[in-house]
């Protein structure tokens, strides 16, 4: 009998990938990047290759450590249940927001967009759990805007794992926040109800 895939094996496998695809051939990182007008012409794939590629294997490296590290908290906050499914539409509605609110932007490549959303549902997971932690996840929430702002300013450019000529595209990190927000209060809309009935059953 088949069992379902375990959502950390989910989180392990997409942060694999975007690592293994930093060091291959240019040809497959423009084929599968964030660029405004080949999305238009209907290439609808690379709203979501776009997550997996990157600039630099650094940068890569960097994203996936995030990644991996946020969703598998976030993955216990939300349990295994659609996990692939949530990822893919995140994936999904960070591009499209990209596509719509950063008509400038010609070319987005990066994990950080769905690190920014598995990040804030590992917060609210672990302050759920742990209560005692809650004032530190908020100065970590302050500092997190205090550099998105930062990045919007154009402060932290040459201070990350970016080359020459690139810089960090915080509309992506604001981006994934809203969906990882998102996210979170649709599953928590339908677990409720069925902790409602288990409580109801039980009494």
């Amino acid at each position: 009998m088949l069992r379902p895939a375990r959502p950390d094996a989910a989180v392990g496998l997409v942060a694999a990938a975007a690592v293994a695809l930093a060091f291959a051939p240019a040809a497959w990182l423009h084929a599968l990047e964030f660029d405004r007008e080949a999305i238009l012409r209907g290439e609808l794939w690379r709203l979501w290759g776009a997550h997996l590629v990157h600039f630099s294997p650094a940068q890569a490296i960097a994203d996936a450590l995030v990644f991996s590290l946020a969703g598998v908290f976030a993955a216990r906050t939300l349990g295994g249940r659609n996990w692939w499914m949530g990822l893919l539409l995140a994936a999904a509605s960070i591009s499209l927001g990209l596509l719509w609110l950063a008509p400038d932007l010609v070319a987005y490549r990066g994990l950080s967009g769905l690190a920014s959303a598995t990040l804030l549902l590992a917060g609210i997971g672990i302050g759920n759990t742990r209560p005692a932690l809650r004032p530190l996840l908020w100065w970590c929430a302050v500092a997190l805007l205090l550099k998105t702002v930062a990045d919007a300013c154009g402060l932290a450019a040459g201070l990350g794992t970016l080359p020459d000529g690139v810089r960090i595209e915080w509309r992506a990190h604001a981006l994934g926040a809203m969906v990882g927000a998102t996210w979170w209060w649709i599953t928590s809309r339908r677990q409720t109800p069925m902790a409602k009935t288990i409580h109801l059953q039980r009494g």
